[in-house]
């Protein structure tokens, strides 16, 4: 009896053992508020690589690009653009990480329609750069610019005069997103 009284008690405190064990994983480090802080060019094809390969802007006309990472996967989206200019977007729905794949899965279609609106930008699939640090989140995705090349640039220089419309190309480009973290 006293065996199996002492069994009993022994499963009893593995079984607590085990479970705080489990309640004291961290948040996974996106989970946080992020604010994007500017946008790089990269990976161009040649013949824009002079002017274009490392470009930073810190807006495509939007402000105040935000995003929110809950533990239990869900996400809010916020940024702003002058009315004038295009939608604002506020969306919410679920995130996943899935090895250096990030996806954002919007719970209202209207989301999709602005984000199609806007030629995929902010976009809804990003590939994650490097890691996920406490301060720092680095996402990629492929996008495509209008740009003119190297050398249409160099012409208008010495020339003095603007590039010509036809001298301007759709050019895929891999923008890095650098997000800071807030909270």
């Amino acid at each position: 009896m006293k065996k199996s009284l002492l069994w009993v008690v022994l499963l009893g405190l593995i079984l607590v053992i085990d479970s705080c064990k489990k309640d004291d994983d961290p948040p996974p480090a996106i989970v946080g508020t992020w604010t994007r802080n500017i946008y790089e060019f990269t990976q161009l094809p040649n013949g824009f690589t002079k002017y274009w390969e490392g470009y930073e802007i810190d807006t495509f006309g939007e402000t105040n690009y935000t995003l929110l990472f809950k533990q239990d996967g869900t996400y809010t989206r916020v940024y702003t653009v002058p009315s004038s200019s295009g939608p604002s977007l506020n969306d919410t729905g679920k995130w996943t990480l899935d090895g250096t794949t990030l996806k954002l899965t919007p719970d209202k279609a209207s989301d999709l329609d602005i984000n199609d609106e806007l030629l995929n930008f902010p976009g809804i699939q990003f590939t994650v750069v490097g890691d996920i640090s406490d301060i720092r989140l680095t996402v990629s995705q492929v996008l495509t610019f209008r740009l003119p090349s190297d050398a249409a640039i160099d012409t208008s220089n010495s020339t003095g005069e603007d590039v010509p419309d036809e001298d301007i190309k759709p050019v895929d480009v891999t923008v890095i997103y650098k997000f800071d973290k807030v909270k």
